[in-house]
């Protein structure tokens, strides 16, 4: 688990170095958080572009949750006095550890929003994210988080 960690923030590193979301988040375009839903854990985001992120987590519960996706934001469909509120889509793949070294793989929707504060330090997130399991438990599911972010690169 502490090399999947490290390998997370290694990968985030790396995308900070060429990341190009410079005008939305004003430089700071690598976050670490927590999130909570169906399995609470960390999770990250790191923009790569004004408009497109890769968001990562890694949840705990029964099993070990590793999820990755990548993310289309639109700034213009609410307007807020303060801060931003973009509703974002994307997609991406997920990995459960099961009990007795099994495991399941999957695909999934994430359908979202969140809260930038004014100062692009933090922000608040909600998603709905349909999955498709495949191999055991195979089947269509759906799961959710909210969470915050901390901005710190």
């Amino acid at each position: 688990m502490k090399k999947l960690i490290l390998f997370v923030l290694a990968l985030g590193f790396l995308f900070q170095m060429n990341a190009f979301g410079q005008t939305r988040m004003d430089g700071k375009n690598f976050s670490l958080g927590v999130e909570f839903g169906d399995f609470p854990g960390i999770c990250s985001k790191i923009w790569v572009t004004d408009t497109n992120a890769i968001a990562m987590g890694v949840g705990f519960g029964s099993y070990t949750r590793v999820h990755a996706d990548y993310l289309w934001h639109n700034f213009d469909i609410f307007k807020v006095d303060s801060g931003r509120l973009p509703m974002y889509y994307g997609f991406g793949g997920i990995i459960n550890t099961g009990v007795g070294n099994t495991a399941t793989f999957g695909v999934r929707g994430v359908f979202g929003t969140s809260y930038i504060f004014n100062n692009n330090n933090f922000d608040l997130f909600f998603e709905l994210c349909p999955t498709l399991r495949l191999y055991a438990d195979s089947g269509l599911y759906l799961s959710g988080a909210v969470g915050v972010r901390f901005y710190f690169l």
